[in-house]
């Protein structure tokens, strides 16, 4: 072991030579970038590392206070002395919006050619234009159904043709048959953040994706890849918009317009606005107290443990790996990796219930369907990027900090609500589905971090472990049910009602009584599907332990296990093995106080087998749900 300090990012190393004076930029990169010979998880753990401190630097010194504020004042300027009209929205979470691959092919927003982040002006005549577009055909439809003389295609048809007529009212066509409809009547500027106080980058922020879950070919693997990136957290923007037509015409036509660009924004511009990214609201209207756009489903609810986290940091950029402090030398992994000097920074992120949520979908069709059907439903309706689907269903959820009574908790609301892509003929089928599998899978576990035990307090480090969902409403779909045959009898009732969606969805026989096996299950293999392997239990005990009686059976056996047989203990519990690959636990834990909701993957085979029979023998009261 080397006291030599680990290098940090390339790009921000000081060459020993400089570059040939006849090599462009372009070649200066392509030297600094030099892909490495080997591409393994070594290099992908140095790449990743690299990318966390460069991203990590540049955040930290983002100050575009004086650009941004002058950028604003001539907004401002502009749109007054045309008299036009002033827009103030802000994004309640983040926003990523064009934009293209940077250093480390990091994936940058768009910027301007002062290097500031912003919304062109194009982006936001193309979100005014097509809601416009949408809102005219959507009341022409109407209006064309109610005469008899017309099918439902040929209304379809004349709406569209009277949309786009009117739309090129305002936004021109060089096509137009008047030569006044040829040219927009309005002029959108290019939209900056207004830099705050604790944001002087106008909101420029660390942000991440982590892929977990990827289909290779009818296999699922579970493979962690985070993409670190650059978005904007919770800007707020103003945006002007510029009459052609002077006077009382030109404030009524930018009113208009105005109206259709808040309709677009509200329903989320730029990437992943499925997933929460995007929305922009009026900077005075209460986020809690909004509906999304065809939203079907609000849930109110409470994250107890973990709760939900995001990037993680470095304690130091420029020293961003850890030294022994007896020896001095750079600590290391099993597999010889240097570990970084990091920690998780705690984030609200609507992305991880729609992960949750995709998760349990994706596990109750495998039991009951084709893989090759569950694999194209799951991208209809979530979206995919291989084959392309814009998903039909948008998941959302704000959270409401002032309503927090602990330090280890989250509170918020989740939405649901049809994409544009969604069919119309198939909106009640996709609200039956998701609604029954919401109440499942905030029954089966948490969300984010430690989403599979449930919350626990320890004297060792970390305090808090695991993660609870509370639903606090009284309505038929928060109350818990008070006794676990009461909780049997509505767990059975919604897998049932989903069931029956499913069915009218897919258009497939569902028939949970002839459950089929998505795998050959052995010690060390099994499918995260409620399949013909799979076991879902309620129990109730006492231990007169911290831990929900569940946990505490299923900690005592892998201990037992672990002392004699690693790869036992990780079958049963999940964790990392001496070639770096992570498994995830098998079993799912939730705690409802009363009673517990326990999920084993693969449960014909010990190690997991023999917990459920120690868990059945200790129980004072055990049903099978599923």
């Amino acid at each position: 072991m080397t006291n030599k300090p680990p290098p940090p990012s390339p790009w921000l190393i000081q060459p020993e030579d400089d570059p040939d004076p006849s090599a462009s930029f372009v070649d200066y990169l392509r030297w600094m970038r030099e892909p490495s010979s080997v591409v393994d998880n070594s290099s992908k753990k140095r790449d990743n590392d690299s990318k966390l401190q460069l991203l990590q630097i540049a955040e930290n010194r983002a100050n575009y206070v004086q650009h941004l504020t002058k950028l604003n004042q001539r907004t401002r300027q502009i749109t007054q002395a045309r008299k036009g009209y002033l827009l103030k929205v802000t994004c309640p979470w983040r926003i990523r919006v064009g934009g293209d691959r940077g250093p480390e092919s990091i994936l940058l927003p768009a910027f301007d050619s002062l290097g500031m982040p912003y919304i062109p002006a194009s982006t936001l005549r193309g979100v005014a234009r097509h809601a416009a577009w949408q809102g005219i055909k959507s009341r022409s439809r109407q209006k064309f159904q109610l005469r008899s003389d017309r099918t439902p295609d040929a209304a379809e048809t004349a709406a569209m043709r009277e949309a786009d007529h009117r739309v090129m009212a305002y936004f021109g066509a060089l096509d137009a048959q008047q030569p006044q409809d040829r040219m927009a009547k309005v002029i959108f500027l290019d939209a900056y953040p207004i830099p705050q106080p604790d944001t002087p980058s106008g909101g420029l922020a660390l942000d991440m994706a982590n892929s977990l879950w990827s289909w290779d070919g009818d296999t699922l693997e579970y493979n962690p890849n985070p993409n670190l990136f650059f978005s904007l957290k919770q800007p707020t923007f103003l945006i002007g918009i510029l009459p052609r037509v002077q006077g009382e015409q030109g404030a009524k036509i930018c009113k208009q317009v105005a109206k259709w660009l808040m309709a677009g924004l509200s329903a989320g511009i730029g990437s992943q606005v499925n997933s929460g990214y995007g929305r922009l609201v009026k900077s005075n209207q209460a986020v809690d107290q909004l509906s999304l756009p065809q939203e079907f489903l609000r849930i109110r609810f409470i994250v107890e443990g973990q709760g939900i986290h995001g990037i993680k940091r470095l304690g130091n950029p420029f020293q961003p790996y850890k030294r022994n402090r007896e020896t001095g030398d750079w600590e290391r992994n099993r597999q010889g990796q240097l570990k970084l000097n990091d920690y998780s920074e705690a984030e609200f992120r609507p992305i991880a219930f729609k992960s949750m949520v995709r998760y349990w979908f994706r596990a109750f069709s495998l039991g009951v369907l084709p893989v090759e059907r569950v694999k194209t439903w799951e991208a209809r309706l979530w979206g995919a990027i291989d084959p392309k689907n814009y998903g039909w269903v948008k998941v959302d959820a704000v959270e409401t900090p002032e309503e927090r009574e602990k330090d280890h908790e989250q509170v918020g609301i989740f939405r649901m609500a049809y994409s544009p892509a969604a069919p119309l003929n198939h909106h009640c089928a996709i609200a039956k589905l998701m609604e029954n599998l919401c109440w499942l899978a905030f029954r089966l576990g948490g969300v984010g971090q430690g989403a599979r035990r449930p919350y626990y307090e320890r004297n060792s480090n970390p305090r808090i472990r695991g993660s609870c969902l509370i639903l606090p409403g009284e309505d038929g779909f928060c109350l818990l049910p008070a006794t676990l045959s009461l909780f049997q009898s509505a767990f059975q009732h919604r897998l049932h009602q989903f069931d029956q969606a499913l069915a009218e969805l897919t258009a497939e026989p569902i028939d949970r009584r002839s459950i089929l096996s998505v795998t050959q299950v052995s010690a060390d293999q099994w499918a995260e599907a409620v399949d013909a392997d799979c076991q879902i239990w309620g129990v109730s005990g006492t231990n007169g332990k911290r831990k929900p009686y569940a946990l505490e059976i299923l900690h005592e056996y892998f201990h037992q296990l672990n002392g004699r047989n690693s790869d036992a203990a990780r079958n049963l519990c999940g964790g990392s093995g001496n070639d770096g690959d992570t498994i995830p636990s098998p079993i799912w834990i939730a705690d409802f106080e009363r009673y517990q909701v326990v999920t084993v993957f693969g449960s014909t085979h010990d190690p997991r087998r023999e917990y459920l029979r120690r868990l059945q023998r200790e129980s004072q009261e055990s049903f099978r749900l599923v």
